[in-house]
């Protein structure tokens, strides 16, 4: 694995975000709060393997989005 610099990571996805939230308010509005840490380590253990750190930090600022039906 390469190395990997978290701190850049959030800085550019913080970056989109904020994008995300002038240019395309609905979109931006899909995005569902960020995973508790049971949650994710939870889904580790279904996978029987530890997340990617970018993905971990992605679903750490939000656990996806919300999907049709789903509310909010």
């Amino acid at each position: 694995m390469t190395q990997i610099d978290l701190s850049a990571f959030e800085h550019e996805w913080t970056r989109f975000e904020s994008w995300l939230q002038v240019n395309s308010p609905a979109d931006h509005a899909m995005l569902r709060r960020p995973a508790v840490p049971e949650r994710l380590i939870e889904l580790e253990s279904r996978l029987g393997f530890e997340l990617h750190p970018e993905l971990r930090a992605l679903l750490q600022q939000h656990d996806g989005v919300v999907t049709l039906g789903e509310g909010g």
